[in-house]
């Protein structure tokens, strides 16, 4: 992957995908519930295109992925140009996660977001546990996830084949009762 990929440009990198994209990027941002000055761990930045947005609406935005050519690009994406960056932009920090332990400290975060890679993770119920542990007191997560059929989908399969992926099923109920026995409350949820 280069800086060239649409993976770096997203949620607007092509105009087929720029509609559901920044759909679901709506739901997302509704439920976070995000305020200026929040600290926001962006999970499964991937190229970071997400984190940036976040520090543009002036929150402290951490990226994190388990790929280091992914994250390697993310740093490249939204270094600032000439002019620099504009009054009220927050800030960016990408780290490594090693799919177990989020390399933050505990109680540190006002928010975690997860676009579209919660679904990746080997242990759903440990994910959540470290959610609730990164999280401040009335913190929040917020997920935008497939159903419960993803993994079987073909292009699912054909992930898994070609790039040796994890593609999970997102079962609501299960993840409520995950989430519950990691100390969340119970979580609500839009299911389009």
């Amino acid at each position: 992957m280069t800086l060239a990929s649409e993976q770096c440009w997203k949620p607007f990198s092509n105009p087929l995908d720029a509609v559901s994209l920044t759909r679901h990027l709506h739901w997302l941002l509704a439920g976070a519930n995000l305020f200026r000055g929040a600290r926001v761990m962006d999970f499964g930045c991937g190229t970071g295109w997400l984190t940036h947005a976040l520090a543009q609406m002036g929150c402290h935005a951490v990226g994190v992925d388990i790929a280091p050519s992914a994250l390697a690009l993310a740093r490249q994406v939204g270094s600032p140009g000439p002019a620099g960056r504009p009054a009220g932009y927050g800030s960016v920090e990408f780290m490594p996660y090693d799919g177990r332990h989020l390399p933050v400290e505990s109680g540190s975060l006002d928010r975690v977001v997860s676009f579209d890679a919660f679904h990746h993770v080997r242990d759903q119920a440990a994910t959540l546990a470290e959610f609730a542990r990164v999280l401040k007191d009335g913190g929040r997560a917020a997920f935008v996830e497939p159903g419960p059929h993803h993994s079987k989908a073909p292009l699912s399969q054909a992930e898994m084949a070609s790039h040796r992926v994890i593609e999970n099923d997102v079962e609501m109920g299960l993840v409520s009762r995950l989430a519950e026995a990691a100390g969340f409350d119970r979580p609500r949820m839009l299911i389009q």
